[in-house]
């Protein structure tokens, strides 16, 4: 309900916010205002909003790396199922640095 509403101030001139906290997979209204030391000007309208679902919660099993030649290789892995609570994957991250 909108008098429940919380308000977030950004003492930022960016138009643009990053709102944290919210709980995934939840619908959300938003309205944005300006605001000075006159005061607060007009609402904006309302938008509806989803968050995300979770990010994938299990790691990624039986990772094998194989050397291919002197600047490459290959890494393969098992593909884990996301559960209904997250999002589906889009596609993997790799990290590779060097020893040191």
């Amino acid at each position: 309900k909108e008098e429940t509403a919380v308000y977030y101030l950004s003492r930022s001139k960016r138009p643009w916010a990053l709102v944290v906290g919210l709980l995934p997979d939840t619908y959300y209204y938003v309205k944005v205002m300006a605001y000075n030391a006159a005061g607060e000007g007009s609402e904006s309208e309302k938008y509806l909003e989803r968050t995300y679902k979770k990010a994938p919660q299990k790691p990624l099993s039986s990772v094998n790396v194989f050397e291919m030649d002197l600047s490459t290789i290959r890494v393969t892995w098992c593909y884990v199922q996301p559960s209904l609570e997250e999002e589906s994957l889009i596609g993997y991250k790799i990290r590779v640095w060097e020893l040191d």
